[in-house]
C-alpha cells in the first residue's frame, strides 16, 4: 500500500507545473553589491514590481519545454553578449526572480485548489483496487471450482456441450426453413389468386409480411420485407381489377370472396360499391365505344377520331355507316344489357343476403337503388347518341321497323331494371320517328295515287278464308288480335278496339312474351338475340284454279272459327242446313282489289309503328285514316262524279260532310305549296284502260261495283284495327 502511494504521489508530482529552474546559485558569481539584491533570498523587491499576470505572460516559452533534453542554464547563458555589462545581468536576474516567485505562488495557489478534488480521487482509487481485489479472488475461486467440475463432471459437460450445438442447430433449420417459405411466397400466392382465394391470399400474405419483419435480421430477410410491404399496398389495386370483372358477369361466389377479402384489407362494403359503381360506368362507356368503334371502317374517321377532342364517342356515332347501323344498334345493346343483367343480380344478391348490421345493410340497399337510376341513365345517353347521330330517313319500313323493336324492347328493359320510363330513348327515337313519319306518309299517300290511277278495278281473287292476318304485315298483331273474338256487328265493323288491343299482355315489339328479361336471360343470350328480324312468311291467300268459281268447301285449319266467320251475318239465324249451306255460300265471293290489299298492308304497317311509338300513335292512327279517306274519295271521284242525281238525295248527312272534309283537308285540284305540318294530294285521275261511258259494258258497271265492294270490304276490315 506504502508503495502505491509513492507511486500515485509522483504521479501527481509529475503531472504538475513544472517551475522554471534558474540553474545557478550565488556564490558562484560576484556582483556589485546591489541594494535589496540577493541571488539566494527568498524575496525580491516589491518597489515598482508588475502584477503577477504581467510577470506570467513574459514568461518566455522556451521555460514551458517538455523536452527532456533541454537545459535552462544553456539557454540563459546563449543569451548573455560578448562582452558582458553586470548592470544588465542583474536586471535580468531581478526579472527571472520575480517570475519564479510568481510562478511558485502560482504552483501552490493550484495544487492547495485541487487538494480536496485529489483526495476524493485518490479515495475513489483506492475502492476501485478493493474491488479489483476481491475479483481477483472470485475469479480465482471460480477458476478452482471449474477446474474442479472439468475434472469430476467433464461427462455430463459433455451432454450439455452436445444439446447446446444441437438446439443451435435446430434453430438454424427453422430459420433456414422460415426462409425458404418466404422466397416461396409469390408461387403460393399466384396459386390462391388462380383458385380465387383472395381472403386466403391476403392471410398468407399478411401472415408472411409479420415473419419477415421478425426475421429481418438476416439480410436475405431485409429485401423481402419491402417486397412484402408493396405486394401488400398493390393487393387492393389487384382486386380492384378483379372486381371491374364483375360489370360484364356478375358470380356470387367471386363477388362474396372480394367482399371477405377488402374487410380483410379494412375497407368497407360502401367503398366497394362506390368503387363497383365506378368501374359499370367506365364498363359502358368503354363497351360502347368498343362496339361503336368495330363498326367504323374507314381509317381516315378512325384517325380523326383520336384527336377528335371532348367527345370521341359522338364522333364514332356520326360515322357508323347507314348499311352497318342496325347490326351496331343491336350488338350495342346486347353489350349493354350484359352489364345492366350484371348490376341487377348484384342488387338482387345484396336483397337476398342477411346482413349483421341493418343499418349498413339499409345504407348499402340506398346506395345501390341510387346507383340503379345512375347507370341506366348512362346507358340511355349511349344509345341514344347513336340514334340522334343516324341518318334513318332512307331506311325501309322493315329496317326502320327494326330499329323500333330494338328501342322499345330497350325501354322495356329499363322499365324492369329500374322502373324508368327512359326518357332519353323515348324523346331521340320520337325525333327520328317524326321526321321519318313525316316523309314515309307521304310517299305512301304518293304511291296510292299511283296505285288508284292504274287500277283495273277488276276482282282481286283471293281465297274465301282470306283475312287481314294472313298478311305479312299483320304477322306481330296475330297474337293480339287471336286473343279477342272477332264479331260483325250491326254498323258493319268488329267490336275489338286498338285500346283492347293494346291492352294484351303481349308485348310491342311483336314477341309474345313480355318482361322478366333478367330472369330469362340470367344465363345466356340477351333480349336483342331473337325476335327483332322480322322473317318473311309463305302468305297463300290467292285462289287456285280450282277455286276460281268463288264457292269453296275447304276451311282452313290453322284460323279459329271466329275468323272463318267473318262475314257471317250474326243477326241472320236460318233454321234449316240447307239455308244455312246457301248463305255461307252466298257470302263467300270476296270482292277486292289489289289497291285494297295494299292499303290494308300499309295499314298494317302503320298499326306496327304506331304500338312502337306510342308518343306519336295519334298522329300515326290519323294518317292511317287518311289512307282509308284517300281511297274513299277516289272511290267515289271516280265511280260517281257523274250521278245525274243530286248526290244530297243519295248521301247521308254524314257521307256527305266527310267527302266535304277530305276534299277541304287532303286533296286538291292542282299542286300548290302548302306548310310544312300539311300536306295535301292532287286528286287521282281515273286509268284511261277503264271505260264508263260505254252502254254495252253497262256503263262501267263491274267495275263500279267492284269500286264500291272493295270500299266496303276496306271499311269492315279497317274497323277490326280501329
Amino acid at each position: 500500500m506504502d508503495e502505491l502511494k509513492h507511486k500515485i504521489l509522483g504521479l501527481i508530482n509529475k503531472q504538475a507545473p513544472k517551475i522554471p529552474s534558474m540553474g545557478f546559485s550565488d556564490a558562484n558569481y560576484h556582483f556589485p553589491q546591489v541594494e535589496n539584491l540577493s541571488i539566494n533570498s527568498k524575496t525580491v523587491s516589491e518597489s515598482d514590481r508588475p502584477a503577477d499576470q504581467e510577470i506570467l505572460e513574459s514568461i518566455e516559452a522556451a521555460y514551458f519545454s517538455m523536452k527532456e533534453d533541454f537545459d535552462i542554464c544553456r539557454f540563459e547563458l546563449g543569451k548573455l553578449p560578448e562582452v558582458l555589462d553586470c548592470d544588465q545581468i542583474q536586471r535580468d536576474f531581478k526579472n527571472l526572480k520575480q517570475q519564479h516567485q510568481v510562478v511558485s505562488k502560482k504552483v501552490l495557489q493550484l495544487i492547495l485548489e485541487h487538494q480536496s478534488g485529489c483526495n476524493g480521487e485518490f479515495e475513489k482509487v483506492l475502492e476501485i483496487l478493493e474491488q479489483v481485489k476481491d475479483t481477483l479472488d472470485q475469479c480465482k475461486t471460480s477458476r478452482k471450482h471449474l477446474n474442479v467440475a472439468a475434472n469430476q463432471f467433464k461427462a455430463c459437460l459433455g451432454l450439455l456441450a452436445n444439446y447446446r450445438k444441437r438446439k443451435l442447430a435446430q434453430n438454424l433449420l427453422n430459420n433456414l426453413k422460415m426462409i425458404k417459405h418466404l422466397h416461396s411466397f409469390d408461387k403460393r400466392l399466384q396459386q390462391l389468386l388462380n383458385e380465387e382465394d383472395y381472403a386466403g391470399a391476403i392471410i398468407e400474405l399478411k401472415r408472411c409480411h409479420r415473419m419477415a419483419t421478425k426475421y429481418r435480421h438476416f439480410s436475405c430477410v431485409a429485401a423481402l420485407t419491402y417486397k412484402l410491404q408493396e405486394t401488400l399496398e398493390n393487393t387492393d389495386g389487384q382486386l380492384d381489377r378483379v372486381l371491374s370483372q364483375t360489370c360484364f358477369h356478375f358470380d356470387p361466389e367471386r363477388y362474396q370472396k372480394l367482399l371477405l377479402a377488402y374487410n380483410l384489407l379494412e375497407k368497407s362494403e360502401i367503398s366497394m360499391i362506390d368503387n363497383l359503381h365506378v368501374h359499370y360506368i367506365t364498363a359502358i362507356y368503354n363497351s360502347s365505344f368498343n362496339v361503336v368503334h368495330s363498326y367504323v371502317i374507314s381509317a381516315e374517321v378512325l384517325e380523326n377520331n383520336d384527336t377528335s377532342g371532348k367527345n370521341p364517342y359522338k364522333t364514332l356515332c356520326q360515322s357508323v355507316g347507314n348499311d352497318v347501323f342496325i347490326p351496331c344498334l343491336v350488338s350495342l345493346c346486347k353489350v349493354l344489357f350484359k352489364i345492366v343483367l350484371s348490376y341487377y343480380q348484384l342488387i338482387k344478391w345484396h336483397c337476398d343476403q342477411e346482413s349483421e348490421s341493418e343499418m349498413e345493410s339499409s345504407l348499402n340497399k340506398q346506395k345501390l337503388d341510387h346507383n340503379l337510376t345512375k347507370i341506366w341513365d348512362d346507358v340511355q345517353r349511349k344509345v341514344s347518341s347513336l340514334l340522334l347521330n343516324a341518318d334513318l330517313a332512307s331506311y325501309k319500313f322493315d329496317q326502320f321497323v327494326q330499329v323500333l323493336g330494338v328501342v322499345h324492347r330497350l325501354i322495356q328493359v329499363g322499365e324492369e331494371f329500374c322502373s324508368s320510363k327512359s326518357e332519353d330513348l323515348q324523346e331521340s327515337i320520337r325525333k327520328q320517328s317524326v321526321n321519318y313519319f313525316k316523309n314515309y306518309h307521304v310517299q305512301r299517300l304518293e304511291e296510292l295515287k299511283i296505285f288508284l290511277e292504274n287500277e283495273m278495278w277488276e276482282v282481286c281473287p283471293v281465297k274465301h278464308t282470306f283475312t287481314i292476318l294472313q298478311l305479312q304485315e299483320f304477322k306481330s298483331l296475330r297474337s293480339i288480335l287471336k286473343n279477342f273474338k272477332l264479331r260483325l256487328p250491326s254498323s258493319g265493323g268488329y267490336s275489338t278496339t286498338s285500346t283492347e288491343c293494346c291492352s294484351s299482355n303481349h308485348s310491342q315489339d311483336g314477341s309474345s312474351i313480355v318482361g322478366h328479361y333478367f330472369v330469362r336471360y340470367a344465363d345466356h343470350g340477351t333480349p336483342f338475340d331473337s325476335g327483332l328480324d322480322e322473317t318473311i312468311i309463305e302468305e297463300d291467300i290467292l285462289a287456285n284454279e280450282n277455286d276460281a268459281s268463288g264457292y269453296f268447301s275447304e276451311d282452313s285449319d290453322d284460323e279459329p272459327e271466329e275468323l272463318k266467320k267473318d262475314f257471317v251475318d250474326e243477326y241472320d239465324e236460318p233454321s234449316s242446313p240447307a239455308v244455312k249451306k246457301k248463305e255461307k255460300q252466298s257470302v263467300k265471293t270476296l270482292i277486292l282489289t289489289n289497291t285494297t290489299l295494299s292499303v290494308l298492308r300499309q295499314m298494317g304497317k302503320y298499326l306496327q309503328m304506331s304500338r312502337l311509338l306510342k308518343p306519336i300513335a295519334y298522329q300515326i292512327i290519323s294518317s292511317m285514316n287518311q289512307l282509308f279517306d284517300f281511297y274513299l274519295y277516289s272511290v267515289h271521284s271516280f265511280f260517281a262524279a257523274d250521278l245525274t242525281i243530286a248526290s244530297n238525295s243519295l248521301y247521308s248527312p254524314e257521307l256527305t260532310a266527310t267527302l266535304k272534309k277530305i276534299a277541304d283537308n287532303l286533296v286538291t285540284e292542282f299542286e300548290e305549296k302548302t306548310s310544312e305540318n300539311e300536306y295535301k294530294i292532287v286528286r287521282p285521275a281515273l286509268s284511261p284502260m277503264v271505260e264508263l261511258r260505254r252502254p254495252e259494258q253497262l256503263h262501267g258497271l263491274a267495275e263500279r261495283i267492284v269500286g264500291v265492294e272493295s270500299v266496303i270490304f276496306l271499311t269492315k276490315h279497317s274497323s277490326s284495327i280501329w
